[in-house]
């Protein structure tokens, strides 16, 4: 079948190899080789998700060929496990360090084998599931999980790197925060399941309206930082602005056909590349718009040269 995994078996004595062929028939697909005569190009014939290997096999014994198979890419991570009849201290420390994954002495434990043999397959795939999940992983931890969007890290960073190029290469950017109105009495009238609602439908709208350069980040909660490295301030008013107008269309329905609807409010600053100014006064400023923002109507746009606000980070 085609999850049937695929053992090796290399081992001198006849009588040992029927012995195991009794046991691992069906459950897997056994190759037996009675030597380890070109054994890397062998193991690249048969890519085995295991290798039983004798120590006592001619040619080359099975030190050797272990050491052989850790020292090739291919097959360095294809576990190796010892049959041996040397258990004392030094043989089974010297295997280790080989690289064996583990070893069974002879006469074999049927059970033991299978049960060792097992647990290797299990441990092998959990690291290819990793080494998958390890790519993902990467991604997950610059994004936030629901939205997609870059987490607040991933955004304090990027927007660092944008305020530097700005200055290198002296153009002026732009930069808003918004903040989704009275988001804590939508959660708390709704539930969370139309909380989310509401900052999956708003998410969509920013990524529908945004360009590929603009830098989407979901800063807090209900809170989002969008970085546009292209746009001075009267191009990121009308991005809010479009933004504003979008969510008044909205409509979102509750399981009793209830609508919800929301408004937001949204902070612009725009970064002069003159300016001496660090990341997290770049990110005040916005705040101080976001704030002016909120203290007047919903829906509504502030930029932050407005009036005298503050905004705590």
């Amino acid at each position: 079948s085609m999850n049937q995994k695929k053992v090796v078996v290399i081992n001198e004595s006849e009588a040992n190899i029927e012995v195991l062929l009794e046991l691992l028939n069906p459950s897997y697909e056994v190759i037996v080789r009675m030597t380890a005569d070109r054994i890397i190009e062998l193991v690249n014939d048969d890519k085995p998700d295991l290798i039983l290997l004798g120590i006592m096999i001619p040619d080359i014994d099975g030190y050797n060929a272990c050491k052989l198979l850790k020292s090739e890419k291919n097959t360095k991570d294809i576990p190796v496990i010892f049959m041996t009849e040397k258990i004392d201290e030094d043989s089974i420390s010297f295997a280790y360090e080989l690289g064996a994954a583990d070893y069974v002495s002879k006469p074999f434990k049927q059970k033991e084998l299978l049960i060792r043999i097992e647990k290797e397959l299990k441990i092998q795939e959990l690291i290819l599931s990793l080494e998958e999940s390890h790519k993902e992983v990467e991604i997950l931890s610059l994004t936030d999980y629901m939205t997609k969007f870059y987490n607040r890290k991933y955004c304090y960073k990027r927007a660092s790197e944008i305020l530097k190029s700005s200055k290198i290469y002296q153009k002026t950017f732009s930069l808003m925060l918004i903040d989704i109105d009275n988001f804590k009495m939508i959660n708390d009238i709704y539930g969370h399941g139309i909380g989310d609602d509401v900052i999956l439908s708003f998410a969509q709208i920013i990524k529908k309206l945004s360009t590929k350069d603009d830098i989407l980040c979901r800063w807090g909660g209900d809170e989002f930082l969008i970085l546009l490295p292209d746009r001075d301030i009267n191009q990121a008013h009308t991005f809010a602005e479009a933004i504003c107008q979008d969510i008044k269309k909205l409509r979102i329905e509750t399981i009793d056909r209830e609508v919800v609807t929301y408004t937001v409010s949204i902070g612009v600053t725009e970064v002069d590349f003159t300016e001496d100014i660090n990341t997290v006064e770049m990110i005040m400023n916005a705040g101080v718009a976001l704030n002016i923002a909120k203290l007047t109507e919903s829906n509504k746009v502030c930029d932050d040269k407005s009036t005298n606000f503050s905004y705590m980070i």
